[in-house]
């Protein structure tokens, strides 16, 4: 999608990408652990933005209890999973 509609990619992923990690962020800033669910497609951009390495991303199909189908992005829907723990709580 990204070559072929880059404007669109850019407000429906990137934009909201930055929206959603600052939002995220300011949550885990409040609280001492945070669950975050977001589609597939924003996954490895808010991981990425928040640039953070206590995160742990759980995809969808590993929930219901099917192995990944590769390493990396896995196609359909997916739940992740961000883990914080603030300093000083």
């Amino acid at each position: 999608m990204a070559r072929q509609f880059p404007t669109m990619k850019r407000v429906l992923i990137d934009e909201r990408n930055v929206i959603m990690a600052r939002r995220i962020d300011a949550a885990a800033s409040r609280v001492p652990s945070l669950v975050a669910v977001v589609g597939d497609g924003h996954v490895e951009g808010i991981v990425r933005l928040l640039g953070r390495d206590d995160m742990r991303v759980v995809r969808l199909k590993e929930l219901m209890g099917r192995p990944a189908e590769r390493e990396g992005r896995v196609e359909g829907n997916a739940q992740a999973t961000f883990h914080f723990e603030h300093p000083g709580r």
